[in-house]
C-alpha cells in the first residue's frame, strides 16, 4: 500500500495504471483500459479481467464483490471463462493486481490505507471512492494473467491475518450512517464464523491475533471513520445497490459447489 501511494504521488499523468508482480498482461491491456476510460467519463476507476495463470480457462477476478457483513471476494473467481460476465458493467471495485485509477481522485481520498499493508486495501479504497461519488467499470477486454497469491500464499498466516484484520477496520471506517448498525449483526456473525473456521483448520493463533489487533486498532478506525463520513457525497441507497446481500455469500464465496449454488439460488437465499 505504501509503495503504491509513493508511486501515485510521484506520478504526473491523469491515470494510475497498477500492475502487481506475478501478472502477465496481454499486449492490448492498457489500451483497452484507456479506451474504456475515454468512452465512459462517468467512471473514474476500472477493473481488469484477471484470468488464472495456473489453470487455463478460469477467472481469477472480474472485479470485487463487497458483502454487507464487511467481507469481500473476487467476482466470478475460479469460474470458467464461458460462464462469466463478458460485458462492461458497474462493479464495486477492481482487484488492484491490475487496475486503472484516476490519479487525482485516488489521492483525494488518501490513496491506499497504509496501515493495512496488504490485502483488502483495494476493496477499502474502492469503498472510499464510492463514498466520494466515483464509480468503477469492469472491462472484460482488458485481460491479464495472474498468479494468484504468489507473494504470500492463498491461506498463509500472513494472508489470513491481514484479510481478517483489515476487513474489520474497513467495515467500521466506511459503512455509512445507520447501515453500520443495520449490518453490524451480520458483521459480528461473519467474524465469529471465520474465527471458528480458521481455528478448526489449525490457524487459531493467527485468526485470534487478527481479530484482537483489529479491536486494538479500533480507536484509530473511529477517527478515520469520522473523516471519511464527513466527506461522503453519495446516498445510502446508491451504495447498497452495489453490495451483496446474500445470507450465505461470505461463507460460500467462489468455493461453493454448483449443487450448493443451485440450492441457495432456488431458495432465494442469495438475494436480499
Amino acid at each position: 500500500a505504501a509503495a503504491y501511494n509513493l508511486g501515485a504521488r510521484i506520478a504526473r499523468g491523469i491515470w494510475l495504471d497498477l500492475l502487481n508482480n506475478y501478472t502477465f498482461p496481454t499486449s492490448e491491456w492498457i489500451a483497452r483500459l484507456l479506451d474504456a476510460a475515454n468512452r465512459n467519463p462517468l467512471f473514474s476507476f476500472f477493473a481488469s479481467c484477471l484470468v488464472q495463470f495456473e489453470t487455463e480457462g478460469r477467472i481469477d477476478s472480474a472485479g470485487d464483490i463487497y458483502h454487507v457483513s464487511g467481507h469481500a471476494w473476487h467476482r466470478d473467481g475460479n469460474r470458467l471463462l464461458d460462464e462469466v460476465h463478458h460485458k462492461e458493467e458497474d462493479v464495486l471495485s477492481p482487484c488492484a493486481a491490475a487496475a486503472l485509477y484516476n490519479r487525482d481522485e485516488f489521492l483525494e481520498v488518501g490513496g491506499f490505507a497504509e496501515r493495512f499493508s496488504s490485502h483488502h486495501e483495494d476493496v477499502d479504497i474502492g469503498f472510499r471512492l464510492r463514498l466520494h461519488g466515483a464509480r468503477c467499470l469492469y472491462v472484460p477486454g482488458a485481460v491479464v494473467e495472474h498468479v494468484g497469491s504468489a507473494s504470500y500464499g492463498k491461506e498463509s498466516d500472513v494472508t489470513v491475518y491481514h484479510v481478517q484484520r483489515n476487513l474489520v477496520w474497513s467495515f467500521v471506517e466506511n459503512m455509512p450512517g445507520h447501515l453500520l448498525w443495520k449490518y453490524l449483526p451480520a458483521h459480528l456473525v461473519a467474524n465469529f464464523v471465520f474465527l471458528i473456521y480458521y481455528s478448526m483448520r489449525g490457524k487459531w493463533r493467527i485468526i485470534w491475533r487478527a481479530k484482537i489487533d483489529a479491536l486494538l486498532g479500533m480507536r484509530k478506525s473511529l477517527r478515520v471513520r469520522q473523516t471519511i463520513q464527513e466527506k461522503r457525497k453519495v446516498g445510502i441507497s446508491e451504495l447498497t445497490m452495489v453490495m451483496d446481500h446474500g445470507w450465505f455469500s461470505p461463507y460460500l464465496l467462489g468455493k461453493r459447489s454448483e449443487k450448493i449454488r443451485k440450492v441457495v439460488a432456488r431458495l432465494g437465499l442469495d438475494q436480499q
